[in-house]
């Protein structure tokens, strides 16, 4: 007789992140989603958070700089692959919790919180900085998520 174990590993739930685009609009950054089958249509947006990077004091919380959300959950904004969110500008139907200006180098992490419902992807994140352009001008660098650059990812950026 032969007998057969079955092994019933419990079922849990993951969730995923996604990398957010970060663009270069005359020196400030604009924020979206990258283009795939489950953004392609756009996804409810429940809202952005800019941070500063904390220095490494783990004492220390990071800094909010921009944030907004929603007015009605009931009817989310949406976001689209292509059609960026400048920095401080809220999309129509959502109220600013925080704004600071951004500051030359300092390294900033943006969390967009846009999902559908029942979707495994939680969010999109992604860092960047600002750098001197000459003539009082600025350019926004994005900084790679591929931790295997180590610190040359950061490319003049305090940390």
């Amino acid at each position: 007789m032969i007998t057969t174990l079955l092994f019933c590993l419990p079922s849990t739930a993951t969730s995923r992140m996604g990398n957010a685009e970060i663009i270069d609009l005359n020196g400030t950054p604009c924020f979206s989603i990258p283009e795939n089958f489950e953004t392609r249509d756009g996804l409810p947006l429940h809202g952005i958070f800019i941070n500063e990077l904390p220095n490494g004091d783990r004492n220390n919380l990071p800094n909010s700089v921009w944030s907004f959300r929603p007015v009605d959950y009931d009817s989310l904004p949406k976001i689209f692959p292509n059609k960026c969110i400048l920095f401080g500008e809220n999309p129509a139907g959502t109220n600013q919790r925080t704004f600071e200006p951004l500051q030359l180098l300092k390294i900033y992490s943006v969390y967009i919180q846009a999902k559908h419902d029942g979707s495994s992807m939680i969010g999109y994140t992604g860092k960047f900085c600002l750098k001197p352009a000459g003539s009082g001008r600025t350019f926004v660098q994005v900084i790679p998520e591929d931790p295997s650059l180590g610190e040359a990812r950061f490319a003049g950026c305090s940390r």
